[in-house]
């Protein structure tokens, strides 16, 4: 059956599935890791970055072992994932400043108090 699969069809079809097993079953690294790595999750939606990137991860690694048409690249597939994580930290840290600042500005502050003044009207 798989025969009539193109070159790396086999890789797609393993990764998706993985990942979207995962997405439907809430497979979640943040809350576990959150305890040892407070600071790595500072910022709102960082687990879902990590843990996007490591099931990214998983999910290329074993299409790789699934895939004959992939044989020798696991190595260099699962680095290639793993690399990038590395930025992160430093993208999580700017995106933290970021919002710090708008968390602070006249405007966010104003728009706020416009929200808050139309959800009491409603009540």
């Amino acid at each position: 059956m798989f025969e009539l699969y193109p070159d790396g069809g086999l890789f797609g079809l393993t990764d998706n599935i993985v990942l979207i097993l995962g997405g439907v079953y809430g497979l979640s690294v943040e809350g576990r890791l959150e305890k040892y790595f407070p600071t790595m999750f500072a910022v709102k939606g960082a687990g879902a970055v990590y843990g996007g990137a490591i099931a990214n991860t998983v999910s290329d690694g074993l299409g790789c072992l699934v895939d004959p048409t992939m044989a020798g690249m696991f190595v260099g597939v699962v680095l290639g994932c793993l690399l990038p994580i590395a930025l992160i930290p430093a993208a999580m840290k700017h995106q933290a400043k970021r919002e710090a600042k708008r968390a602070g500005s006249v405007w966010n502050q104003a728009a706020d108090h416009a929200i808050a003044i139309e959800e009491w009207k409603h009540r």
